[in-house]
């Protein structure tokens, strides 16, 4: 995971540098980083940070993955501070407001905070695919900490990522990839439309550990990183 990190690092200071379009790769430096399995080389992320910020001290991408770094950090404080000059500077981006709603949850911050931003984010995009995908991950990553408002308010972004087949199946598999799966359908999935998978999730990750599967069958295993 050091290698990925390293490339990733080493092609944002290429685009920085050159004054590129940095929001493009910010979306894919924060795939990365905001996996927990990369906390390990937090340093390596941070460093990467710095150096945005210290090219482009008045970008939202470089201040945002700073709060990004500040929530696998545990800095609920620091997840403030970055999206406070964030959202000022682009109040009515839905994306930034569910940026910031994940970046809280993932420091451990499911206070006032967090609803104003589930509100927002919902408000500005309530059909936006992205945003509510990136909401829905809050509700099944963090269910056992939401309370019943939060709960109810992410319920609505869960179904209708559901109910979007492209991003429904992209939900089924990070989902699996965490092994959340029981979580995710005791909680939402089964009274959602998904009983279904949720009935044969646990048949097929069994099924990536025998000897012979196709093909087809082991890259969706190779993805899902449950090969013997």
């Amino acid at each position: 995971m050091g290698g990925i990190l390293r490339w990733l690092a080493a092609v944002l200071a290429v685009v920085l540098i050159a004054g590129g379009a940095a929001e493009s790769l910010s979306g894919l430096y924060y795939s990365a980083a905001h996996h927990s399995r990369l906390a390990k080389d937090l340093p390596r992320v941070e460093a990467a940070a710095a150096m945005a910020e210290q090219m482009l001290p008045v970008s939202k991408q470089a201040l945002a993955l700073t709060g990004r770094i500040a929530a696998l950090k545990g800095d609920s404080q620091g997840v403030l501070t970055a999206y406070g000059v964030v959202l000022q500077q682009a109040p009515t981006d839905a994306f930034r407001w569910a940026e910031f709603a994940q970046a809280l949850a993932v420091a451990g911050d499911f206070g006032r905070q967090l609803t104003q931003a589930i509100t927002q984010a919902q408000r500005l995009a309530p059909n936006s695919t992205g945003v509510n995908a990136a909401l829905a991950r809050i509700a099944w990553r963090h269910a056992e900490r939401l309370d019943g408002a939060q709960r109810a308010s992410l319920e609505v972004s869960m179904q209708k990522t559901l109910n979007y087949k492209p991003e429904r199946y992209k939900l089924f598999e990070v989902v699996a990839r965490a092994r959340r799966h029981h979580v995710f359908c005791e909680e939402f999935g089964v009274r959602m439309g998904a009983k279904s998978w949720c009935g044969r999730i646990d048949r097929e990750l069994a099924h990536c550990l025998k000897k012979k599967i196709r093909p087809a069958e082991r890259r969706w295993c190779q993805r899902l990183e449950v090969l013997p």
